[in-house]
């Protein structure tokens, strides 16, 4: 039997967001009809029928949500372009364009033709079967995406997902991504999730491990990673105590960082600073805890 179901879309909407389905049919009806799948976070909260206007606004400290468009084939964004009469440049990791365009609804001053929609095009994601791109996605939670399925308007979804969004549990499918770390953070922190499910430890285990191997996430030397964007997002794991307790070993000896100090009381400035080496200093923190 397969994980995944493909529904009717407007069977499987909620009522209250019928209508950001029909503006986005009308939006994208030229990548739709040329085989893409639009999928992940905004088909999430369409299905969901949470505020698709709240998704895409940039709140206060915090960037609004992105319209992900998966191609068929790489081929296919120079139909796209042309057809739709838009401009894009290449996203700075390299796995697709950013096209800044109008949004499938207009509210508030950060929507509009500021919305960021980014149409994905890296080989590796790239497939005119729905099932096969939600398959390459890190989180079951937004295995979810729309589509035209013989024609029709389509939802095609993994049969866990309502279970796990109704427990509000992040569930982790593969260490693929170099971005993994910085997702769960953002999932935990601004989507609402509650933790991660069990069987999510072994992937994080399995991209903690490439962290500390530098293993090669980009796809080519122009478009490498800054070193920063692994270690904040293995950093942010062990705060956040999502990462298994036990890993922090791996990373002794890997990056150091400056630790300052104040005395107590004074609010002037910091008395010292010392550098210290940053996993030993986070099992000393967390020691007693």
């Amino acid at each position: 039997m397969s994980d995944y179901l493909q529904v009717p879309a407007q069977d499987f909407v909620p009522l209250n967001n019928l209508p950001a389905l029909r503006a986005t049919l009308h939006t994208f009806r030229v990548p739709l009809e040329e085989g893409c799948t639009i999928a992940g976070g905004f088909i999430r909260v369409l299905c969901r029928g949470d505020s698709i206007v709240d998704y895409l606004t940039r709140h206060a400290g915090g960037m609004s949500g992105d319209i992900d468009v998966f191609l068929p084939k790489p081929q296919v964004m120079k139909a796209i372009t042309t057809k739709m009469d838009m401009r894009c440049q290449r996203s700075h990791a390299g796995f697709g364009w950013n096209v800044h365009r109008k949004s499938p609804l207009e509210a508030g001053p950060y929507i509009g033709d500021s919305q960021n929609i980014q149409f994905i095009d890296f080989p590796d994601f790239c497939s005119p079967d729905p099932v096969e791109v939600l398959d390459r996605f890190d989180f079951t939670n937004v295995a979810i995406g729309l589509s035209l399925v013989e024609g029709q308007p389509t939802i095609t979804v993994h049969r866990r997902w309502r279970e796990l969004e109704t427990e509000m549990l992040l569930d982790v499918r593969n260490s693929r991504s170099p971005f993994l770390g910085h997702r769960i953070n953002k999932y935990l922190k601004r989507r609402g999730y509650q933790g991660v499910t069990p069987k999510s430890s072994n992937h994080i285990t399995d991209w903690l491990a490439k962290c500390v191997s530098d293993e090669k996430f980009y796809i080519d030397e122009e478009h490498a990673l800054h070193p920063d964007v692994i270690k904040n997002g293995v950093m942010a794991l062990f705060e956040r105590g999502v990462a298994p307790k036990e890993d922090i070993i791996m990373f002794l000896g890997k990056w150091e960082v400056v630790v300052y100090d104040r005395k107590e009381g004074d609010y002037s400035g910091f008395n010292s600073s010392e550098t210290v080496d940053w996993a030993f200093g986070h099992m000393e923190k967390h020691a007693t805890r």
